[in-house]
């Protein structure tokens, strides 16, 4: 995460999320989050970093809308048995077992 982003994930900007590079485990830790539309606003997480299993088991998350130019990482979805909405055109690449366990 940047160094200017004080935020712990609750209240943030849409310019604070825009900072984001490399989302740390207190920003996803919240496993009863049912929709993630701002998640679209992390325009620029760092690809090379591995963001593998983000979402992971996240069991009550039904939607998220995701950034542009997006590439989900090893297992990034997995068991999020709620997920009823993704959208796919902001998706470059999917990575293995992206959405095993899902409805998706």
């Amino acid at each position: 995460m940047s160094k200017n982003v004080s935020s712990d994930g609750y209240g943030i900007t849409e310019a604070d999320a825009q900072t984001v590079t490399r989302p740390g485990e207190a920003w996803f830790r919240n496993t009863n989050i049912t929709s993630f539309d701002e998640f679209k606003y992390f325009t620029n997480i760092d690809h090379s970093y591995s963001h593998s299993e983000m979402f992971a088991g996240r069991t009550q998350l039904e939607s998220i809308t995701l950034p542009q130019h997006y590439a989900t990482g090893y297992g990034e979805f997995y068991n999020c048995v709620s997920l009823k909405y993704i959208n796919f055109e902001n998706l470059d690449s999917i990575g293995p077992l992206s959405f095993e366990n899902t409805d998706i």
